[in-house]
């Protein structure tokens, strides 16, 4: 696995656990292998792939639905001036804030993002973002949010960053109100 593969897993991973409100770190020390010992293709018999998603389109014809996971952002990065109280509520005062993370798109198919939302405590906030309008399938795209947040008062800093995005593909809008087959 490639290292821009392994990070942009490693990130989705990271983002579900804080997704979920949980973030756990294990570490672990791989068993030392013997160095004479020869690399062995897996005795396992390759499974299946994953049957492809349809869709019925309004004039009948099936439409293959990309699959993966929900498109996403991750801020990896967060920096505040002046620092946070506690690292984690604002003073009353002018702060300077600077985000980056990363626009995941795991899906098997390229996504186009109409508009970029940030919020701090759930309004709107008018800050420079910085991110593709469109990201391949299976890849990431850098994004930066920057601006300056008067705070009024003591208050949680709840900041998030999200997107409205929709397929590139135009016939691949009929799979769902987002493109994606939607669980029961």
């Amino acid at each position: 696995m490639s290292i821009p593969r392994r990070l942009f897993v490693s990130t989705a991973v990271v983002l579900a656990l804080t997704t979920a409100g949980v973030l756990v770190v294990e570490l672990t020390r791989p068993a030392p292998t013997p160095a004479s010992a020869p690399a062995r293709p897996s005795a396992l018999p390759a499974g299946p792939g994953e049957p492809p998603q349809t869709a019925t389109a309004p004039d009948g014809t099936q439409i293959f639905c990309p699959s993966g996971a929900v498109p996403a952002i991750t801020v990896n990065e967060a920096t505040f001036a002046p620092t946070l109280q506690g690292g984690q509520s604002f003073a009353a005062g002018r702060y300077q804030i600077k985000l980056r993370g990363l626009v995941l798109n795991e899906t098997t198919a390229s996504i186009a993002v109409e508009t970029y939302t940030v919020t701090i405590a759930g309004a709107a906030w008018p800050a420079t973002v910085h991110a593709p309008d469109t990201v391949a399938a299976g890849t990431a795209g850098e994004i930066t949010v920057d601006g300056t947040y008067d705070s009024t008062g003591p208050a949680p800093a709840d900041l998030h960053v999200a997107m409205h995005w929709v397929w590139s593909v135009t016939s691949l809008r009929p799979c769902g109100p987002r493109g994606l087959i939607e669980d029961d």
